[in-house]
């Protein structure tokens, strides 16, 4: 998408993610618990911004020696499928691939088939399975799938 930057972003950004966080899932991160993230070792997160500047997605990544994980991913509905997520996904695990990470993991709702379809064409295999992993509104919960890509990222 032309017109798009990633800025890799603190915790004085922790209520932008917030708000983004909260359009994208039904459970919200609380500005708080975005800081709390952002503190620990090992966490990074990049914005996706329009020039206006409008702030357009996100990603929140963690490694701890050569393993790392997503731990949020999120583009607001009229973005999607517009190539936002993958250059998140794809800067990240970059970044990460740089710090010496050699694995990539991912937790992605079983329904949530244009993320899977977008985890496969990024070269992440599937590796496991939550029953029960995400709360969804009205007391609902829904089953994770579990992926893994080695780093670097090798599309197919």
């Amino acid at each position: 998408m032309s017109g798009m930057s990633l800025i890799r972003v603190e915790a004085m950004h922790a209520n932008i993610l917030a708000t983004l966080h909260a359009q994208c899932f039904d459970h919200g991160w609380s500005e708080n618990s975005v800081v709390e993230l952002l503190a620990m070792p090992g966490t990074l997160a990049l914005l996706a911004e329009l020039t206006a500047p409008q702030p357009v997605g996100f990603v929140m990544v963690r490694r701890a020696a050569d393993v790392s994980e997503i731990l949020t991913l999120g583009v607001i509905e009229r973005y999607r499928r517009s190539g936002i997520a993958q250059k998140l996904i794809t800067e990240a695990a970059g970044i990460l691939a740089d710090e010496g990470a050699r694995s990539l993991h991912i937790e992605v709702a079983q329904s949530n088939t244009p993320a899977l379809k977008l985890y496969e064409k990024l070269g992440f295999l599937h590796t496991g399975h939550r029953r029960s992993y995400y709360a969804r509104r009205q007391g609902l919960s829904e089953d994770a799938l579990t992926m893994m890509s080695p780093l670097p990222i090798a599309p197919r």
